[in-house]
């Protein structure tokens, strides 16, 4: 039994694998290793040990990505038809 593409019937099917980021850029800027770079730097400039500026900043961080834990990656097969050049879902062949 040969997959045939659902739009176009055509036999030319291709499997891809799409790895999706679901994280935000603000979720990126906003990572522990961001603000506890940030953190060592504002604590030099407050003429604090920027060790203690540095584990604020990344328990800040990690505080912030346990509040707004989201998946970061959601893995999904994918089909692509070189007919039609179509993508869809591995679900919809038949």
């Amino acid at each position: 039994m040969s997959l045939k593409c659902p739009f176009c019937q055509s036999a030319e099917i291709v499997m891809i694998e799409m790895n999706q980021q679901s994280s935000s850029a603000l979720a990126q800027v906003i990572s522990p290793a961001t603000l506890g770079a940030l953190g060592a730097s504002v604590a030099k400039s407050f003429n604090l040990p920027p060790l203690v500026g540095g584990v604020a900043g990344t328990v800040i961080g990690g505080l912030i990505n346990a509040v707004t834990d989201q998946p970061t990656r959601s893995h999904q097969s994918l089909c692509y038809c070189q007919g039609c050049t179509q993508r869809f879902p591995s679900s919809l062949l038949h």
